[in-house]
């Protein structure tokens, strides 16, 4: 007869046993705010339930940085049935859930099994209230170690870590046949080539055409890669307010097209690529829509006045082969209007709005709006004949996936979708931490390029920030942008200035040693508002620094 290895009924393995939480892409300043507010003092393994109040100090509040591990030491080989973990949300204090959690088992710490993972289901959302989630697996393998990991958003609030099963009394071969993972990423944070970030975030309809591809492609995005569409330096141009400030002439695009030396001779080419946004917060309405493309196709300003711009430069030189990339934005629709008004030609309003439409609603009327861009955007592309330009792609504008908008995910792809059925690119710039960037190959981006955002934070050490957005940039394949501070134009204190200068030096120098630099990465250049253009004819020294330094990084490369 075989006598059983332990009672019938689980038990709580977890309970004040010691964890690790893990963390994909640490920053020391995101860490500090959330050590700060919610730091973990252990209590993960308490089983106490915690509340649906945020300074519970039950919840250890996790602060952006991406991808998190929690690892829980059960002391020694254990049969584990069941693994859960409990997370808050409160959309309004910026806490959400995860997508999707994955659990993980090892008996060394070096090799990991999958044994399970919990996508959220998406009619549990709820954006208003506060709400209480336990996400669990059930699974029998045997391990020592058990590791929940999930990405982040912008805060996670997690308690009650639990691992239900029996100490073993004996030796068992129970181990799950799944791949063997490995710490490819470091050591708090494993790799998974079948995990999917979106969780179920994309409707079934879309599967056929997101990206299934998720093999890990180290390395930056090269301006050779196909899906760059052969842009290596990107400025930024905004316009549309019929202001002087964003109105763009010839003359204004000159000091950008082609390097000028101190006499004004253009002596050789410069950004080959331009992304045309929206000046300011563009008001979300179908006859600001229009305006906008009516001002980005005027005649003599903006696409029509780069255009003359390089081909004046091209007059001149021998660079006959010069044609800037143009990428042309998507306007934002985070402000969900119920009153979007109607698209030109027709006559129904459209409702963005999820409390008056409905979430499905809401979201068709935006994609309906959005693909009405893409069409204006190509039949006045293809009037205008502009002979030194040629249509990259569309922008994605909102700099990170919507907190509060479950549909935006499907949206975008299906965005995708009809970007490459026109034969186009999709291009996106997310903010360091943003949501979304661990999953952007599957939303369908094709040009991704992180912003480091260390010119407009002094809190922030820029070489040290410049350092992670690089490793996240290889990791993730995608490029770096390049930014100014306007104050380098701006500011009367010519202290102001001059920390401005040092910062974007830094930006320049950390792009060679990282090697983003020249053709390794494709990169993008924040400059506010014709700030390189004033810089090319400052009297400040500063300035001319940064506009020198610009022409000679860009030449170089």
């Amino acid at each position: 007869m075989h006598l059983p290895l332990f009672s019938h009924r689980p038990k709580l393995l977890s309970q004040n046993r010691p964890y690790r939480i893990g963390t994909q892409w640490p920053d020391e300043g995101f860490h500090k705010t959330e050590q700060a507010q919610y730091p973990d003092r252990g209590q993960l393994t308490d089983p106490r339930e915690a509340t649906l109040q945020i300074k519970d100090p039950a919840w250890v509040g996790l602060l952006r940085q991406y991808g998190r591990s929690v690892t829980v030491d059960l002391g020694q080989v254990c049969e584990v049935q069941t693994v859960s973990l409990r997370f808050l949300q409160n959309v309004g204090a910026g806490i959400q859930v995860p997508d999707c959690v994955r659990f993980y088992i090892s008996h060394d710490q070096t090799q990991w099994s999958a044994i399970g993972e919990h996508p959220i289901d998406r009619q549990w959302y709820n954006a208003t209230q506060a709400t209480l989630r336990t996400y669990a697996c059930h699974s029998v393998a045997t391990g020592r170690y058990v590791r929940v990991q999930f990405t982040a958003k912008v805060y996670a609030f997690i308690s009650q870590l639990e691992v239900f099963g029996h100490i073993m009394t004996s030796s068992s071969d129970n181990v799950p046949s799944t791949p063997v993972l490995s710490s490819l990423m470091g050591e708090d944070y494993l790799f998974d080539p079948q995990a999917d970030d979106l969780g179920e975030a994309l409707d079934h309809t879309l599967t056929q055409t997101r990206s299934t591809d998720r093999s890990f492609q180290a390395g930056y995005l090269e301006p050779s890669d196909p899906r760059t569409g052969g842009i290596t330096h990107m400025q930024l141009i905004y316009s549309g307010s019929n202001t002087p400030q964003d109105t763009w002439r010839v003359e204004d695009f000159l000091p950008t097209i082609a390097m000028l030396d101190d006499a004004d001779t253009p002596v050789a080419p410069l950004f080959d690529g331009a992304l045309f946004l929206p000046f300011g917060k563009m008001v979300t309405s179908a006859e600001a829509w229009a305006d906008w493309l009516d001002d980005l196709f005027a005649m003599d300003v903006q696409l029509h006045a780069l255009n003359q711009a390089v081909g004046t430069y091209k007059s001149s030189t021998s660079h006959d082969a010069y044609q800037v990339g143009v990428v042309i934005t998507l306007p934002g629709t985070h402000a969900n209007p119920s009153q979007f008004g109607a698209l030109p030609g027709t006559r129904q309003n459209l409702d963005l709005n999820p409390a008056t439409a409905g979430a499905q609603t809401a979201a068709q009327n935006r994609r309906t709006a959005l693909l009405w861009v893409l069409a204006e955007v190509q039949k006045r592309w293809g009037n205008a004949h502009f002979a030194h330009l040629r249509l990259a792609g569309l922008y994605w504008h909102p700099e990170t996936l919507s907190l509060s908008d479950p549909t935006e995910p499907a949206l975008i792809a299906s965005l995708a979708q009809a970007i490459h059925e026109q034969g186009l690119l999709f291009y996106w710039i997310p903010l360091y931490g943003a949501i979304g960037l661990t999953a952007a190959k599957q939303l369908g981006f094709d040009t991704v390029i992180i912003q480091p955002n260390a010119a407009f934070h002094p809190e922030v050490d820029a070489a040290t920030r410049l350092l992670h957005t690089a490793h996240l940039a290889q990791a993730y394949h995608t490029g770096v942008e390049i930014e100014l501070h306007w104050d380098i134009n701006h500011a009367t204190d010519a202290n102001k200035r001059a920390q401005a200068l040092k910062v974007y030096e830094t930006y320049l120098s950390s792009a060679s040693s990282l090697g983003f630099s020249a053709h390794h990465a494709v990169k993008a250049y924040y400059l506010n508002t014709k700030s390189l253009v004033l810089c090319a004819h400052s009297p400040h020294p500063e300035a001319q620094a940064a506009y020198k330094a610009t022409s000679e990084f860009i030449v170089s490369s």
